[in-house]
């Protein structure tokens, strides 16, 4: 430090020990009151000036004394307090209205479900009988029952559903599954292999009747030579299946489809033609749950099928029924009890479920028996609209096929009540079939072009004559719309 600012404060320390203490006197009150502050507010001059954030961080205690500018801070805390209470208000009139839009949306669809449960049949004197249904049907999710669990709880729903075999009726059986039974199985045996083909087969298999061995008339060369084809074809793809443990897509593609896909007899199979029949691979395609068994009002746990046989939309004949069902401005009915947008709008006659060799045979109907038991349903719901008055129907078909083993089924209502018994008959011992020899698989596939003979020289002249002309021109009822709207969800 330089000698000279030594001197100074020498002089300055000298000349306040010579002074006398300063007198005490009286403060000012504000000048008290800034004394008292804290240390670390800093005092800004008068002349200052800010703005109205910084007045009001200063008021507040974050920079300045509450005694400096008081007013100004006051009115931006007000004003602050004034854009939030316009905003609360804002924001509680949008919720309020969109409060008032869910309200009256749910009040529609509440008035919706009362007009339909308004139309379900009333029992009397009832009141828990006769409020509407607001369960939902059971989840996929859910545990599913055994089969033959299953099997038992169809007898228990509304419309009821009775296996009958064969061997317990007997004779009693309904004319049409004893006319159709007759029709697949008469002469079955009779010329069912190629006479060209005999050489081959006798190699394989030594006990094959003599009487099995010769040529139809009417079946072209070429049917004849695509015949024996396919029958090799569709045996060796079922051993192969067998042997190495094929899953059920495998029996579903190689062995099953070829079957169904089998023409009639006097097809020409040189010519590329449209049949009438179409094979439908359904294995992912759920039933509509309006046409399911119910029980308390529920429907049963929904099962599915692998193939269905429906009427070709390709052919002229065909095409042109279903052509004439449409209405301008208005969606047509639907023909068939399943949910796929294709699928629902085409005549169905027969289904197919099948499971992998050594597979649950209980299983394989449980899920056949649904499948049929909902056709039945939606023929019944069809014929009412229709007006059909005669209560004499033609049954539905299926197969359960179970690795080599084929089961063939019919079901039929009785009448066209919808909450009338729903019979299904079978398995028919004269139609149990397999693919384990070429005879069997000549068999088969005559079984196969004898039903889809009959659906199109039998069932589908019925089935236009019940059903398709009535409705010609005839727009979706509300209840249809409702049932369609419902499994859309």
């Amino acid at each position: 430090m330089p000698a000279n600012c030594h001197a100074t404060l020498k002089r300055k320390r000298s000349s306040q020990l010579s002074s006398p203490p300063p007198k005490p006197c009286r403060l000012r009150p504000e000048i008290a009151v800034e004394i008292k502050c804290h240390k670390e507010e800093r005092q800004l001059p008068k002349e200052s000036k800010l703005t109205d954030s910084e007045e009001y961080a200063a008021w507040s205690g974050r920079g300045r004394s509450p005694f400096k500018f008081p007013v100004t801070a006051v009115c931006d805390d007000i004003k602050h307090n004034a854009r939030l209470a316009e905003y609360f208000f804002r924001e509680i009139a949008r919720y309020r209205s969109e409060l008032d839009e869910f309200n009256a949306a749910k009040g529609k669809e509440l008035e919706a479900i009362k007009q339909r449960a308004a139309k379900m049949p009333k029992r009397p004197n009832n009141m828990i009988a006769n409020a509407p249904d607001l369960r939902p049907a059971l989840s996929s999710r859910a545990r599913s029952l055994s089969p033959d669990k299953y099997l038992s709880k169809l007898a228990s729903c509304v419309p009821p559903v009775f296996k009958h075999t064969s061997h317990e009726l007997g004779n009693k059986l309904p004319q049409q599954i004893k006319d159709l039974v007759l029709l697949l199985t008469r002469g079955l045996e009779d010329s069912c292999i190629p006479s060209r083909y005999k050489d081959a087969v006798l190699h394989s298999e030594f006990d094959v009747p003599v009487h099995a061995f010769g040529d139809i008339p009417c079946r072209p060369k070429e049917s004849t030579e695509l015949l024996c084809k396919t029958a090799k074809s569709i045996r060796e793809q079922a051993q192969i299946c067998e042997a190495e443990c094929r899953d059920e897509n495998a029996w579903s593609m190689n062995v099953v489809r070829p079957v169904m896909e089998w023409e009639s007899i006097g097809q020409s199979h040189a010519v590329a033609e449209p049949g009438f029949s179409r094979t439908e691979y359904i294995q992912t395609q759920t039933i509509n749950t309006s046409y399911l068994p119910r029980i308390d009002g529920v429907p049963i746990e929904s099962k599915k099928a692998d193939f269905a046989l429906s009427f070709s939309p390709q052919h002229p004949d065909v095409k042109s029924h279903y052509t004439a069902l449409q209405v301008p401005g208005s969606e047509p009915s639907t023909l068939s009890q399943l949910n796929d947008v294709c699928t629902r709008k085409l005549a169905l006659y027969l289904a197919a479920e099948v499971k992998k060799f050594g597979g649950n045979e209980m299983e394989a109907e449980a899920q056949l028996f649904t499948w049929l038991a909902a056709g039945v349903t939606k023929s019944r719901k069809l014929l009412k609209k229709a007006k059909f008055a005669s209560s004499d129907t033609l049954p539905l078909l299926g197969w359960t096929i179970v690795g080599h083993r084929w089961e063939l089924y019919m079901a039929l209502g009785k009448g066209i009540e919808e909450a009338s018994e729903i019979n299904i008959f079978g398995p028919f011992r004269t139609c149990a079939v397999d693919t384990r020899t070429y005879f069997s698989v000549f068999k088969l596939l005559r079984i196969n072009e004898r039903i889809k003979l009959w659906a199109r020289e039998q069932y589908w002249p019925w089935f236009c004559e019940a059903v398709l002309d009535p409705l010609k021109g005839l727009p979706k009822t509300p209840e249809e719309m409702d049932e369609d709207e419902e499994d859309d969800e």
